[in-house]
């Protein structure tokens, strides 16, 4: 684990830049180029918030809700404790939630969210900005709230704000979180939030304090009969499961497939060895499904199902992805493993001392975001060895 040194009267930095805290003391010309980096991003933070003030109204007990959060599983599994502090701030109000997953998605927002937290959802995905807008408007919401992706462009939160106000009188949320001005100072000396803790800040700097924090999954009493049926009939009940995640979406988030070799083959003798995924894992996977110990669940089970596995699940060890933030969602202690792409902690498991959080530092080209990567030396110098040590340690800590 890292240390986080907060530094002395570094608060309002922090608050500037959507900081978390500081991994170290910076020295004074780091401290410029950070300060300068965090001025910019307040900057804009100004100009949004002196938008939403001169655009939206305030209103104290709104009837209609519309909750705009785009992404997939993990953006939805980030989301579900705001959404809960939304329903506890406003029980009263008819929730919609509009997202462009795609309705049919196993990992839409209405297949992971716990349908106790909204009303219906809207999907737009394939929808025109004037079709979308006369679908809208047709609901007559009293207010608006985006929970924006941690990338959300400063010009396109301009852009949605104004959209939005022909939807609904009053609204809040639109804030950015990124800035890459002096970005490798940002790296090296700033740990942001957790993308769940950030939209819960979002939600407090809107008078919305939270209380409960719990992630709020839409598992249902089949999901619970199958999953116990499958661990009965391999009989695992009683063991120490050990939950695996080898494939990301995106390539370069991928732990090689050989040293995930090197942990399954060291593990899967003494503790059974749940191979999770989606169908599209199964070739990633195939080298392995034929081993005593190891089952392959992937594409077998729906993403709350695998939630359920993994909750049932001593350990898991996944890559940034999916199955990640479903592990921290249902409390089993989890190895993630982290490309250089992004930010310290952006999308981070909560810190807790469950978990263990590999991402290695000072890489040349880290901070890559979306660009193709060919060779992914930051994930290729986090070593199987150090791997295994984390993972016994927290079995044996269980």
């Amino acid at each position: 684990m890292y240390l986080y040194i907060l530094q002395n009267n570094s608060e309002k930095l922090l608050k500037r830049l959507g900081a978390d805290h500081l991994k170290a003391a910076l020295p004074a010309n780091e401290a410029r180029k950070i300060k300068l980096a965090a001025s910019g991003l307040a900057f804009m933070n100004l100009v949004l918030r002196g938008l939403q003030k001169l655009l939206y109204k305030k209103i104290k007990d709104p009837k209609k809700i519309l909750v705009f959060r785009t992404g997939s599983l993990g953006d939805s599994v980030c989301a579900t404790p705001a959404l809960q502090l939304i329903r506890t701030h406003y029980p009263g109000a008819h929730i919609s939630l509009l997202s462009n997953a795609g309705g049919k998605s196993l990992v839409s927002p209405e297949n992971v969210i716990d349908p106790g937290l909204y009303n219906d959802m809207i999907d737009y995905l394939g929808l025109s900005l004037r079709h979308l807008l006369q679908l809208l408007r047709k609901q007559k919401f009293d207010m608006v709230i985006q929970l924006p992706q941690v990338e959300a462009p400063f010009l396109r939160l301009i852009r949605d704000i104004f959209f939005l106000r022909m939807v609904a009188p009053a609204g809040w949320g639109w804030k950015t979180s990124r800035i890459l001005l002096f970005r490798k100072q940002l790296e090296k000396y700033v740990f942001y939030p957790n993308e769940a803790q950030r939209l819960l800040w979002i939600c407090s700097d809107n008078g919305l304090e939270a209380t409960d924090t719990a992630f709020r999954l839409n598992f249902t009493n089949e999901d619970q009969q199958i999953v116990n049926d499958y661990f009965n009939a391999q009989s695992l009940d009683g063991k120490q499961v050990i939950a695996i995640a080898v494939g990301a979406n995106s390539v370069k988030n991928r732990w090689p497939i050989k040293y995930f070799a090197e942990v399954i083959n060291h593990f899967r003798v003494s503790n059974p060895v749940l191979l999770v995924g989606g169908p599209e894992d199964n070739a990633l996977v195939e080298p392995f499904v034929k081993l005593p110990g190891v089952y392959n669940c992937c594409g077998i089970f729906t993403p709350m199902q695998s939630a359920l596995l993994i909750k049932k699940s001593s350990l898991a060890i996944t890559n940034d992805t999916g199955p990640l933030h479903l592990s921290y969602a249902v409390g089993t202690p989890l190895i993630g493993l982290f490309a250089a792409r992004d930010f310290y902690g952006k999308w981070f498991p909560p810190l807790q001392s469950v978990h263990r959080v590999f991402r290695t530092p000072d890489v040349a080209c880290s901070l890559c975001f979306f660009k193709p990567c060919d060779d992914n030396i930051c994930m290729k110098a986090i070593l199987p060895g150090t791997v295994i040590k984390a993972a016994e340690e927290l079995i044996e800590s269980e």
